[in-house]
């Protein structure tokens, strides 16, 4: 590790292996998207749906995923009308709708796993176990510097 370090030079590098990883992550994801005629996004709230028992609505969507109401309302509305999704209102508060996974998106989301893991794959190539230890260390402290000045 540097004693000194451009800061600078850095969130450089990092801003554009993120944007590096965006692109890889879209050109894989590319057949998904032609095939089942969804967006990103679209694909990415499956996933996310999928993985996150329990979560289920379009406010937490919102709140852990970091996109825009109306980037959500219009993705829960666009996969609704696919059959990728239904909407159950909430027992308790009326306003509140969950949102449901049919199997048509418990296989779509299956499918967006293998691309993320064949991602990760590419991404991981030649990481050693302890470089993994500590970019999972960095990461988790630009993570939390990064939410907390968020708010």
């Amino acid at each position: 590790m540097r004693a000194e370090w451009d800061k600078d030079m850095d969130i450089d590098e990092m801003m554009l292996q993120g944007i590096c990883l965006k692109k890889l992550l879209e050109k894989k994801m590319a057949p998904l998207m032609q095939e089942y005629g969804l967006r990103p996004v679209e694909l990415d709230i499956l996933f996310f749906l999928d993985m996150q028992k329990g979560v289920d609505t379009a406010r937490e969507l919102i709140r852990i995923r970091h996109l825009s109401k109306a980037h959500i309302s219009k993705s829960v509305d666009n996969l609704r009308k696919r059959g990728f999704i239904t909407l159950m209102e909430d027992g308790e508060d009326h306003r509140l709708m969950h949102i449901r996974c049919t199997e048509r998106a418990k296989e779509a989301a299956a499918r967006v796993r293998s691309v993320y893991q064949e991602c990760q794959n590419i991404v991981m190539k030649d990481i050693t176990a302890e470089e993994y230890r500590q970019m999972e260390i960095v990461l988790g402290k630009i993570s939390r510097n990064v939410e907390r000045e968020l708010g």
